[in-house]
């Protein structure tokens, strides 16, 4: 096992009281909440995909962590 942090794809909530991972279990149509950037149309999460839920709106993580809501930074509970 290497410790190469480019390999680490864990991710951290930074308000985990606020929020909750999921695994999207069926193929109904559901959407992330939130709009990629330069982007037009909300995009379809997949079944299977973990998604963040956070007051009853859904967010993928691509989306949780362009708002800042997860980080890849392990220590970030030292920068709060």
């Amino acid at each position: 096992m290497t410790d190469d942090v480019d390999n680490d794809h864990r991710l951290y909530v930074l308000l985990p009281d606020s929020w909750t991972a999921h695994a999207k279990q069926n193929s109904t149509k559901e959407y992330c909440y939130r709009k990629s950037e330069g982007e037009e149309h909300f995009h379809l999460l997949m079944k299977g995909e973990i998604y963040l839920m956070h007051q009853g709106e859904k967010y993928c993580l691509n989306c949780a962590l362009q708002q800042e809501a997860v980080t890849r930074n392990r220590m970030h509970w030292q920068h709060s």
